[in-house]
């Protein structure tokens, strides 16, 4: 696997599973698109996997599409990971097509109205 066993990821919680311990979500790949969840407790884990690709592929992590998006504790700061800056607490990003932010506030921008 891509992801080192060491990075535990986010739990994932559902309706399926509220009673008992969520799987936890590591990784989600499309194409070219990767989307990591970690904590902080995984930061030397995943910052030595990102260097094992890049010397493996011959390839770099693109800085100006590289962008992390702190939740929970750090939901608002402004701390960089590696090199990589934060998205802003009010920024409106699409991922996969789909518009987020930190706050779910521009979950109706998925949406087409139907008249």
């Amino acid at each position: 696997s891509m992801i080192d066993h060491r990075i535990k990821g986010i739990p994932l919680a559902t309706p399926h599973n509220s009673g008992g311990n969520p799987p936890n979500i590591k990784a989600k790949f499309f194409a070219d698109d990767t989307t990591i969840f970690f904590t902080p407790r995984d930061e030397d884990a995943l910052w030595s996997t990102m260097n094992l690709w890049t010397k493996a592929s011959g390839m770099k992590w693109h800085p100006r599409k590289t962008r992390v998006l702190w939740l929970g504790s750090k939901i608002n700061s402004m701390d960089k990971f590696l090199d990589y800056s934060p998205i802003k607490p009010d920024e409106v990003f699409k991922l996969l097509g789909i518009h987020f932010d930190s706050h779910a506030n521009h979950a109706d921008k998925n949406w087409d109205e139907v008249r």
